[in-house]
């Protein structure tokens, strides 16, 4: 190829070497500027949170000024008082998962070193939030009051139940999901009354929170009128899940049973008996809080006539000879959270 052959090659490519060229270029301009706004990114949030190396997290988060996009944490988040943390958090920012924003950024929030989280979510748009530990916590000041977008929480309480309640989940309107996992309640103060679509199994998880030994007495727990779809009542809706004398009918005849609710107390039980044609008689037989189904009057090696599972809800009835026999009623009442709160003095409203 002459010179003038490899100048007229080289003006022919000259655009195509060009531009190869600036595209390595530009994705070197491109990756150093991701690496720049990462190390911008990192030195703010490493000034930023360093201040949690004295554990302090008193309105580290709180105000109108952050957003999803914004709160970007890259150190674990472990507070031992946190007044105020995420308070008003945003303004007019869209509904989101405070466990899944952590979980992208690979953060923890871990408050089981905090003694102070006085309105720590307050009025906060997050939709749910971690597991939140406050067993060293004493007064549970407006942790959560008008979060009105929270659906669902966890929290931790103090286990000898010395923690003062003040308007703890006031305005908390759509909270449906909130599970006591350990301590209990045991001063007045309780109170979901805004949350009118709370569930079922969380109104059972604060009443078996409920704590026999109380200081207060009685103590006082509120809970909406209405719950789950604003329009279910929530007394009768506790009531219907037990607490009450169940008369149940067994026109099958059958040779034991199992009671349709389970957990039933000790001492509750009244079976009648059939008798050899087949026909209910008078007899009333009851269990003895241990699990024996006794005759009333007879004494001795022959007053167990039967048993009683208490937790399965299954019973059995033995003539004479020891063989199972029918039986035509029985009746036994519903040891539950609601009817042991009740039991226990305990003080449930609705408002």
């Amino acid at each position: 190829m002459s010179i003038a052959d490899k100048l007229a090659f080289i003006a022919m490519n000259e655009r195509k070497v060009y531009k190869a060229g600036f595209e390595k270029g530009e994705q070197s301009r491109e990756q150093a500027i991701e690496e720049g706004i990462q190390t911008e990114k990192d030195n703010f949030w490493f000034e930023y949170q360093k201040y949690y190396l004295s554990e302090n997290c008193n309105y580290r988060f709180a105000g109108k000024g952050w957003n999803i996009y914004s709160f970007n944490p890259q150190y674990d988040i472990i507070p031992t008082i946190a007044n105020g943390m995420f308070r008003e958090f945003g303004n007019n920012v869209m509904p989101f998962s405070l466990t899944e924003r952590l979980a992208d950024c690979n953060v923890v929030l871990d408050t089981s070193n905090c003694t102070s989280l006085d309105c720590a979510f307050y009025d906060t748009p997050f939709t749910d939030i971690p597991h939140i530990d406050t067993k060293k916590v004493t007064n549970l000041n407006q942790l959560f009051r008008n979060s009105i977008r929270l659906k669902s929480v966890s929290i931790a309480l103090d286990e000898d139940g010395d923690q003062t309640w003040n308007s703890v989940f006031d305005g908390c309107t759509a909270l449906k999901d909130l599970t006591i996992t350990s301590g209990s309640i045991g001063k007045s103060g309780f109170s979901i009354k805004d949350s009118t679509k709370i569930t079922l199994d969380s109104l059972s998880s604060i009443l078996n929170a409920c704590n026999t030994d109380a200081t207060d007495n009685p103590i006082s727990v509120t809970f909406p009128i209405n719950c789950i779809d604003g329009a279910t009542d929530t007394r009768a809706l506790l009531m219907e899940a037990g607490g009450t004398v169940e008369y149940v009918e067994d026109s099958n005849g059958i040779n034991g049973a199992q009671l349709r609710h389970q957990n039933i107390k000790p001492g509750s039980l009244v079976l009648t008996p059939q008798n050899d044609a087949g026909e209910q008689t008078d007899a009333e037989y009851i269990d003895d809080g241990n699990g024996n189904i006794i005759h009333p009057y007879i004494q001795e090696d022959y007053s167990v006539i039967g048993r009683i599972d208490y937790v399965t809800g299954t019973i059995e009835y033995f003539d004479a000879l020891g063989t199972l026999r029918p039986f035509t009623k029985y009746k036994y009442f519903v040891e539950t959270p609601y009817s042991k709160a009740l039991l226990n003095g305990y003080d449930i409203t609705f408002e």
